[in-house]
């Protein structure tokens, strides 16, 4: 590892500073082969990374920002990982993050994002990306029940009210 040296502290001693070099070794070996998508991810985890690590070492502020907006978007990149699975809410995204449902309601809530809706949202533009590709051999019950809806019938609602169309008529 290299000392990284910010005025007189010596940030390899704190304890982000190995997992941050850990991190930037990782993106540079996987950079090449991201989609789009999932280089914006790490862009975005990379910089809440690295401001965890500057306000670690600025003692400037207790950190309870930062780690919020790691925690945030910790949840959201878990969210995407998982939108296909129906049993994704919020009580399984609290424990498999350590922190209790109401802290993850809280947590959403200063960002402004309603975790349920988010989600659906979420899965209703999987659901129309892929209605709108050439014919794959799926049907809409197939789409429905991939990106995590249980039920054919919501989704239908759903997708209807978010565009103004069934799912049948936004197949191709």
């Amino acid at each position: 590892y290299t000392i990284l040296f910010v005025g007189s502290v010596n940030v390899y001693k704190d304890t982000l500073a190995p997992l941050f070099w850990h991190h930037l070794a990782g993106v540079r070996r996987a950079a090449a082969d991201l989609n789009a998508v999932a280089a914006a991810s790490l862009g975005a985890s990379t910089l809440a990374l690295t401001r965890a690590l500057l306000a670690s070492v600025s003692g400037e502020d207790d950190g309870s920002e930062v780690i919020e907006d790691v925690l945030l978007m910790r949840v959201k990149a878990y969210v995407a990982q998982h939108l296909g699975e129906a049993d994704l809410d919020a009580s399984r995204i609290a424990a498999d993050h350590h922190v209790s449902v109401r802290q993850l309601y809280k947590l959403c809530a200063r960002s402004g994002l309603h975790l349920e809706q988010w989600i659906i949202r979420q899965r209703l533009s999987r659901a129309h990306e892929d209605l709108a590709r050439p014919y794959t051999g799926v049907s809409v019950t197939g789409v429905a029940h991939r990106w995590g809806f249980k039920s054919v019938s919501h989704f239908a609602r759903r997708f209807r009210v978010a565009y103004g169309m069934s799912p049948s008529e936004g197949w191709r």
